[in-house]
């Protein structure tokens, strides 16, 4: 296969050795390297400057991948079967309107705006309408600003950026707490303005700031000098210090906390150099990951919250700090580290013409032919968002219409592929394995036949997160659960908490916690529906164990199978809805049939598994997707 890789050779050139190259160690060229040697995997790779397209013209590429310099105009002049544009900032539009609107409403001052902040949008958008796929480094924030521009949330997807190298271990915390601000260039978009500001504020707090980088222009250059002057004491200039140097990575190991309040980017490369080293990070969302364990800072100066979460990062105890330094390094382990197999199986999966890869809803029905219609097109209006998808239906023991009905709705549609199958009551355990193992999708989606999908980009959400991070095998859509062991009596608190013979558990979602809808969050556990499975541990680790059939307890168990391998559980509260039409209509004997059942099964469980008290689990940051109509 022949590959055309675009990117700029002040950054990187594979022609050159290690000693040539001045910005060895910057995020532009890792990035530009790590392309360059996965592609060389798969193919045969030219490389671009982007300036030298005309060297192309007439030539032909199986595949060509390129930062936006040139992009269209190599488009234009090559002959090119697959093309991907690397975007490594917000969209174009997005970071003109972030930048202008903060000079003119908070620095009132056109001074700040430096050659380079502001870029022309015409080319770079004609890129983006030339590409056939967009990988954006970043997080939903970035990836919000192409989606609020037009581009169509099949075209685009987000990955995370690395360090080539494997994380030193951490650093014990400073007797006094110090906090690094590093950037490429120091001035406006990088949020000098609002680290100046905001560690102004700080009064008597103790603390040392390390500044790293070189002033973007002369009144950015003015205002270091000033600031450094009157502050002498508790902070220091270093100016620029190259990537790889020495005194680089002394000044990262020498910190606790790396502060990043940027306006516009697409992932911050000093920002993950931080959480390399296991560097807290006191950010924007705008920096672009996903992890920020005190709070997100505002991109805006005089801001309380701001002043509330730098406070009370100097507050910390040794051990709080020893502990989030230690949890910041686990993210970026999790979330950060497996780049390039995520990266290269999206650009196999563009050469077969999906960039998002396939999943499977498994979808059993008992008896619903008065709320089934519903279920089955708010399913449909996300199945056809995502597009690689196809769909299992199991009609298990219906003796009314919901077979009928939703047979005549799929009967006109080929948008993707529907298997029906039909069963004698066998109920859920067992037709959920149906599903499961008749499926092929990366991930399979367990729904509930009283399941409702109300937000129809919800498996996009889903999907990204669970292609970053190959550690989360099971996430959960509606609820997670926490279980204490049997026992446990002094359980209190809002939300749903039960404590019986058979189980002790207290589940987790809005009721429990209001601010849960703000991260992924990591569980003992998921309720079912929707219920989304990694294929890969499935047919490793297998599938839900029938000895919980007909139902209850089984999608507990898988997951703490998962744990016990050493994977992780998550949740993500999205817009669904479980109306309970099943079980909470059960009465007189068929309830108690039932009753005892799901008492047996929680016995089963317990002699299985031994729940942990101890929950030091994970949090990551949720940024929600853009939403918009289905046309």
């Amino acid at each position: 296969m022949k590959i055309l890789l675009s990117y700029s050779k002040d950054h990187f050139d594979p022609t050159l050795p290690l000693e040539k190259h001045k910005t060895w160690g910057g995020s532009a060229n890792i990035l530009a390297r790590e392309f360059y040697n996965f592609l060389s995997k798969i193919g045969d790779v030219t490389y671009s400057d982007g300036y030298d397209y005309q060297d192309h013209a007439g030539k032909s590429y199986d595949l060509f991948i390129g930062i936006e310099r040139n992009f269209h105009k190599l488009v234009a002049v090559c002959n090119i079967g697959t093309s991907i544009l690397i975007a490594v900032n917000m969209h174009p539009k997005e970071r003109n309107d972030i930048l202008n609107s903060f000079v003119e409403d908070e620095l009132k001052d056109r001074e700040a705006i430096a050659a380079g902040d502001l870029v022309e949008i015409d080319d770079i958008w004609d890129s983006i309408d030339m590409a056939d796929y967009i990988f954006c480094f970043g997080n939903n924030l970035v990836y919000n600003s192409y989606i609020k521009h037009g581009v169509p949330y099949q075209k685009i997807k987000t990955f995370n950026y690395r360090l080539p190298e494997a994380p030193p271990s951490p650093t014990k915390p400073r007797e006094t707490k110090r906090i690094l601000y590093c950037a490429s260039g120091i001035g406006l978009r990088k949020g000098f303005d609002i680290v100046k500001s905001l560690f102004e504020s700080l009064g008597s707090h103790e603390f040392h700031l390390d500044i790293i980088g070189q002033p973007t222009n002369e009144h950015y250059n003015n205002k270091i000098k000033s600031f450094v002057k009157k502050h002498s004491r508790k902070v220091s200039y270093h100016g620029f210090v190259p990537a790889k140097s020495k005194k680089y990575q002394k000044l990262y190991q020498s910190n606790d906390f790396l502060v990043f309040p940027s306006l516009e980017e697409g992932q911050a490369g000093t920002v993950i150099e931080g959480m390399h080293y296991g560097l807290i990070p006191l950010i924007t969302p705008e920096a672009g990951t996903e992890f920020a364990p005190l709070g997100y800072l505002e991109p805006a100066l005089n801001s309380r919250h701001n002043k509330e979460i730098i406070a009370n990062a100097l507050m910390l105890s040794d051990e709080q700090v020893a502990g989030l330094k230690s949890k910041t390094q686990e993210f970026y382990k999790e979330m950060h580290f497996n780049v390039a197999d995520n990266v290269l199986e999206a650009v196999t999966s563009c050469l077969n013409g999906h960039l998002y890869p396939k999943i499977s809803i498994i979808l059993p029905i008992y008896n619903k032919e008065s709320s089934i219609g519903e279920l089955v097109r708010l399913m449909d209006v996300a199945a056809r968002t995502y597009g690689n998808v196809d769909v299992h239906i199991i009609f298990d023991g219906c003796s009314d219409d919901s077979e009928s009905i939703v047979r005549e709705f799929f009967k006109e549609k080929d948008t993707y592929e529907v298997k029906f199958y039909t069963t004698s009551n066998i109920f859920e355990v067992k037709t959920n394995n149906l599903g499961l193992q008749n499926s092929d999708g990366k991930y399979a989606i367990i729904l509930q036949d009283d399941n409702y999908i109300y937000d129809s980009y919800c498996f996009f959400e889903a999907v990204q997160f669970l292609d970053k991070d190959p550690h989360a095998v099971i996430l959960g859509g509606l609820a997670g659960v926490n279980f204490y062991p049997l026992g446990t009596e002094n359980l209190k608190g809002p939300g749903q908490i039960s404590i019986n013979s058979s189980e002790v558990y207290w589940r987790q979602d809005e009721a429990t916690d209001p601010k849960l809808k703000d991260y992924i969050f990591e569980v003992d556990a998921c309720m079912r529906g929707p219920l989304i499975f990694r294929r890969s541990f499935l047919e490793e680790h297998g599938f839900l164990d029938e000895i919980y059939a007909p139902l209850y307890q089984d999608d507990m168990d898988i997951c703490f199978r998962a744990r016990k391998y050493g994977y992780k559980v998550y949740c993500v509260l999205m817009d669904v809805a479980n109306k309970s039409l099943t079980m909470a209509n059960y009465e007189g004997k068929k309830a108690k049939y039932f009753s005892d059942i799901m008492k047996r099964n929680g016995i089963t469980f317990y002699e299985r598994w031994t729940p942990s008290t101890d929950r030091d689990y994970s949090r990551i940051n949720r940024l929600p997707i853009l939403k918009y109509p289905l046309n």
